[in-house]
């Protein structure tokens, strides 16, 4: 049986516009999974900059480093030869005030450097002069001396193509050891230093 009321109009049923819950943990979810794919993804990438997994060795090692004769950062009248460092190992370390990679290693550079371990010579590569000195006077300089090779042809004899790049040349002028990465405690303890030893046994 009809009541009075069955015909009168239904006010309309309202409708929630807010997602549901499961809408919004979705989300939050999918946020996190995104979160973490980035942060391991910039770990992959970071690693894979910083490996240190042997790379074939250079055809240098064991030969003497190619002749050179460069002026030095801070005074070019000055010059000086590889027939001059004859008699002293030293490190051979490039740098350039536009390498990045150069910035990031130069605290560990300056520490082993400050250790005397042995002569450490800075390699300013393909660089304006008064670029590369405000960096020195801005970050410090750690370098016995700093060598200047404007062009990059002189590099490009030692097989050096990236900065930052490291030289081990002992007293007779023969490249020992040569690496192609940013320098760190690592790199330091587990491939210098060992290299640094076997040297000195030689001697």
């Amino acid at each position: 049986m009809a009541t009075p009321t069955d015909h009168l109009p239904q006010p309309p049923q309202r409708t929630s516009t807010r997602p549901p819950l499961k809408h919004w943990l979705g989300m939050i979810a999918a946020f996190f999974v995104l979160l973490f794919v980035m942060t391991f993804g910039a770990e992959v990438l970071n690693y894979a900059y910083r490996s240190y997994t042997k790379p074939p060795a250079s055809r240098l090692v064991g030969q003497p480093l190619p002749e050179f004769t460069m002026p030095t950062l801070g005074d070019p009248a000055r010059t000086v030869s590889r027939q001059e460092l004859l008699g002293t190992p030293y490190l051979l370390s490039t740098w350039s005030s536009w390498c990045y990679g150069c910035k990031e290693e130069h605290p560990t550079v300056a520490r082993f450097a400050e250790s005397k371990r042995i002569k450490v010579i800075g390699f300013n590569i393909q660089d304006e002069p008064q670029d590369a000195n405000a960096w020195l006077e801005h970050y410090g300089d750690p370098y016995a001396f700093t060598l200047v090779d404007g062009t990059g042809r002189t590099a490009n004899r030692m097989e050096i193509f990236t900065s930052p790049h490291h030289v081990l040349i002992d007293a007779k002028g023969v490249v020992r050891w040569k690496r192609s990465a940013i320098m760190d405690e690592r790199m330091v303890r587990d491939e210098l230093l060992p290299m640094i030893e076997t040297m000195e046994r030689q001697q």
